[in-house]
């Protein structure tokens, strides 16, 4: 069956707990190019999950990738729940649950979107999201690899710095000041596609900084010419 056929899948969640606010990616496949998460409740409940997501971000539903926010609803409280995916596009699917424990308290920092999502060892790249604090904190790629926080901009809500050596493609998190809270992950793959000739794929082009950008947008640093000159 072709990837439009087959039904959504969740292979992880990225926190797997947290209160309402909590900004949750899920990896998985098939998950087309636009549809909605939904929270299950042990007494039959099903609560759309929000999507309401600072000016700037980009990209929060791809076909392996997802990122939603758990909703305010009067009366979750704390306990198991599950979150599910349905697929509006290019055709309707529906994903089996997976397991997400609602809690009570304050939210931890989220990201919603890196910006570009791919790139060599050096790439600048934005992150946009919530609750990242005034002070700077760290931003790690690939689990343990720092980014030294002098080469970072920060700010509470953006974060711009650059893809450190050693870094490895895997999830992206920002972490707090203290070193306590943590983001969910966002994926970053690390390639360079001047060298590599088939990392961006059909529906990509290469930029001259080794980053992948989908066809007809600007690479990063550029201004996409209009068709009228």
């Amino acid at each position: 069956a072709s990837s439009a056929d087959a039904q959504p899948k969740i292979i992880s969640l990225s926190p797997s707990n947290g209160p309402a606010g909590t900004y949750l990616t899920l990896v998985g496949t098939n998950f087309g190019s636009a549809g909605a998460g939904k929270f299950l409740g042990p007494l039959g409940e099903e609560v759309v999950a929000d999507t309401n997501f600072p000016q700037g971000c980009s990209g929060t539903w791809s076909d392996t990738q997802i990122t939603v926010k758990v909703p305010p609803y009067a009366n979750i409280g704390d306990g198991k729940w599950n979150v599910r995916v349905e697929r509006a596009l290019p055709k309707s699917g529906l994903s089996a649950p997976f397991p997400f424990v609602f809690e009570s308290g304050i939210a931890r920092p989220g990201m919603c979107s890196i910006t570009p999502n791919n790139g060599p060892i050096g790439t600048p790249v934005s992150i946009v999201g919530e609750r990242f604090g005034s002070q700077k904190g760290d931003v790690r790629f690939s689990k343990e690899k720092s980014v030294d926080p002098g080469l970072t901009s920060w700010s509470s809500g953006q974060v711009q710095t650059l893809t450190p050596p050693g870094a490895l493609t895997g999830g992206v998190q920002v972490w707090t000041a203290d070193g306590v809270s943590s983001t969910n992950r966002l994926n970053f793959q690390v390639n360079d596609c001047t060298v590599n000739k088939s990392a961006c794929g059909a529906n990509a082009q290469c930029c001259a900084s080794g980053s992948c950008v989908p066809q007809g947008t600007a690479c990063p640093g550029e201004v996409k010419k209009s068709v009228y000159g």
